[in-house]
């Protein structure tokens, strides 16, 4: 199904980010428990500053755990390195290291999400250039739309990307209808069928998003894997 093409290990879990800013020990924890759980075929990796990678170890993670590294370090154990770049930057540099992309779309200022033509240009830049990337910041919803930027009571909104809106548009050849996806913002503008996914008169094929996932966009990075879950099963994907 287009939709299990989409979605298989599209969530890296980011526990020890803000605005979660989770102790190891309990990431390490939920990250083990959510392995364990029914929609745990959406679970990606497990995402630590790679100054942190032996703690990790130490408070239980386990070694063949799936794990992404942020920002320097080696791999080994079959960690995947991840070096974070703004979202206007050439991926030159890292495309010569044969290394990953990770781009910001969000944070807790509004000033902190990059337009949609800003983030198109990335994923054009990075399909060019053969450079695979993750997602990070801001993505806890499945499709763009106003939101509240952190869980404080007082939090002010801001315009935010959806994780829907992001892989669906990498899965497009690059073009203009890349920043118009991005900035989608009906829900019912997404039909998930079995061997595509139809967005305004567009037909994004199973093929192109297990490519797209394989090659391109890897997965997002969250602090939550309980509040993605929990907007697919309100948009009626799970």
């Amino acid at each position: 199904m287009a939709r299990v093409e989409l979605l298989r290990g599209l969530i890296d879990y980011a526990g020890l980010f803000p605005p979660a800013a989770l102790s190891m020990q309990a990431a390490v924890q939920n990250y083990g428990r959510y392995r364990q759980e029914a929609h745990a075929w959406m679970l990606g990796r497990f995402v630590v500053p790679s100054a942190r990678r032996e703690e990790f170890y130490q408070c239980g993670g386990q070694i063949d755990w799936p794990v992404a590294i942020l920002d320097g370090g080696c791999e080994r154990h079959g960690e995947v390195v991840y070096r974070e770049i703004p979202v206007e930057s050439s991926v030159e540099k890292i495309a010569a290291l044969g290394a990953r992309a990770k781009v910001r779309t969000g944070g807790v200022m509004p000033v902190q999400f990059p337009s949609p033509e800003a983030l198109a240009g990335f994923i054009r830049n990075c399909a060019v250039a053969g450079v695979p990337f993750k997602a990070t910041a801001g993505l806890h919803h499945a499709v763009r739309g106003e939101y509240r930027l952190t869980y404080a009571p007082d939090s002010p909104s801001a315009r935010m990307h959806g994780f829907l809106n992001v892989f669906l548009a990498a899965a497009l050849p690059p073009g203009p209808e890349t920043a118009a996806l991005l900035a989608e913002e009906s829900p019912g503008a997404f039909i998930f069928g079995e061997d595509a996914v139809a967005w305004r008169g567009r037909r994004i094929t199973r093929e192109d998003i297990a490519a797209m996932r394989a090659d391109l966009a890897i997965s997002f990075g969250s602090c939550s894997f309980e509040e993605p879950v929990a907007e697919l099963q309100s948009l009626g994907l799970l």
